[in-house]
Formats: structure tokens, sequence, C-alpha cells
């Protein structure tokens, strides 16, 4: 479910539906004790009444308009009002999803260094050396906003008179978060460079074809004749001294497509019947 959008979502605690009513209630209860109400107050449509300015606009005002302009002026102005906090709304909502995906994120993160099985480390965020973080440095109630929020936190250093506080930025060992991460089903392919460089120029080609374009499954991988207009175009690129041939390019297509389950399936029973 990761967008990309969740490390610019914000703490932002109350809805502001419940804002809303807060403030009306407020409002409602300020009037009642001053007893400045001298008739029925004009009724807030509620959040969803009005799903569009178009619909506010339909609202023509009353015959009598000298006598009850102010009433609704009121009226419409509250409509824009809960049209506007509808949008803030579902702005809220999404910014709420992102968090809470962050935030599952940091105390997964938070609970591997606990365990052991991530190793961090901390700097000064002035520079210098790395130093290594205990594990017991990360039993903190909200990991995501004590200790990483800004990248870091505020340390204390107690062995150097007098003791104080430092921010310090933390760091992880890349290669044991990829390794990490393998528990989960739908972990995203990776190949480091380095390992990638050490095939032949023809594989090197169809993996970065293969991640570039997603073919991460049968669902998701092209036709035979699409991969190989791909390898064709990417051919100049990725080999530039090497003459492309139609062979070549349809091999690679072939191995970085899916075996046909249903045309195999055909296979084995069309052969079948031809030995009956």
């Amino acid at each position: 479910d990761w967008t990309g959008k969740e490390l610019q979502s914000l703490i932002w605690n109350v809805a502001p539906r419940d804002a809303e009513m807060r403030y009306v209630q407020a409002q409602v209860h300020a009037a009642a004790n001053s007893r400045r109400i001298t008739s029925a107050p004009v009724p807030i449509p509620s959040i969803g009444s009005y799903s569009s300015y178009r619909e506010v606009n339909r609202v023509a005002p009353p015959k009598d308009f000298g006598t009850h302009v102010a009433t609704w002026i009121k009226h419409r102005l509250a409509m824009e009002r809960q049209t506007a906090i509808a949008h803030e709304q579902q702005a809220w909502e999404q910014n709420s999803s992102a968090f809470n995906r962050l935030d599952t994120a940091v105390a997964w993160l938070a609970q591997q260094c606990r365990d052991g099985l991530i190793t961090s480390q901390y700097r000064l965020q002035g520079g210098g050396a790395l130093f290594a973080m205990q594990t017991s440095d990360w039993n903190v109630d909200f990991p995501l906003r004590e200790l990483v929020a800004a990248g870091g936190y505020e340390r204390w250093f107690v062995n150097v008179p007098p003791a104080a506080k430092w921010a310090v930025y933390i760091f992880f060992d890349r290669s044991e978060i990829e390794r990490a991460v393998t528990i989960f089903r739908h972990h995203p392919a990776n190949i480091k460079a380095v390992d990638l460089s050490r095939l032949s120029p023809y594989l090197q080609l169809a993996v970065k074809l293969a991640l570039k374009n997603g073919y991460t499954s049968e669902t998701e991988c092209d036709t035979k004749q699409v991969r190989e207009i791909e390898v064709r175009k990417a051919w100049a690129d990725a080999l530039p001294d090497v003459p492309n041939s139609t062979l070549a390019i349809e091999n690679i297509a072939w191995v970085i497509g899916f075996p046909n389950r249903a045309a195999i399936e055909r296979g084995k029973l069309g052969a079948s019947r031809r030995r009956k």
C-alpha cells in the first residue's frame, strides 16, 4: 500500500468534522449563557447535505428578501463552510492513512532493532564517526515521534561532563534491512548493482527490462511480442558494440516472461490424445 507520500504526512490529531462540531457546540453554549438568543438559531446543514457549490447555488433567496436577507446569507455561508470542511476532512483521512502506514513501518523497524535483527548507529548532526546504538535505545513508546521523525533525536551524553543532550542522526545497514524485508510475501524485487554487474550483458539487459517494466508476475507481464519490442528499443543503449539479432531478441524476451500455464496444459492434453 506504500505510495511514497508517507514521509510528508503530518501529525494531525483532530479531524476537521470533530473540530467543527466542537466549535458549533461552543458557539451555541456561549450564546445560551449570554442569553442573546431571541429566536431559534439558524440550522447549520450537516456535512454531506450539499455535495458541491452547484447545489449551493440552487438555493434561491426568499421572496421577501428585505426581511430574510440576513438569514439567507447566514444559511449560504454555513453551506459553503461545510463544503470546505468536507474537503478538509477528505485531506485529513488521506493524511491519516499515510501516517498510519509510516507509523507501522517505523514500529516494525524499531522491533527489529530491539530484537537485534537490524543494527543501528548514531552520529552527531554536525558530523563525525558512527557509534553503535544499543537494543535498549529502541525501548520507547512512540519510535516514530521520539526517534526518527526528524531523521534522529536528541541523545544524552553523560561521559563527557557536563552532561547534555546533543542532536544525532540514525543510520542503518542497508543489507540488513533488505534481508529483513524478505519475510514479506510481496517484498519488492531488489538486485544490487554490484551483483548485476557480474552477469553477462544479455542477462543484465533482461533483468533491467524486467524490473523497469514491472514484469513481476504472470498478470503483470506483457505479451512476447511487446517484450520483443521493448528489448529491441533498449538494445542500442545496453549493448552498443553488439549487433542485434532476431534470435537474441526473442531469447531475451522469452527469458523475462512467465510460463503460459494454459498453453502448457493444452499441449499436454494434445500430446496425450495423439499417443492414444
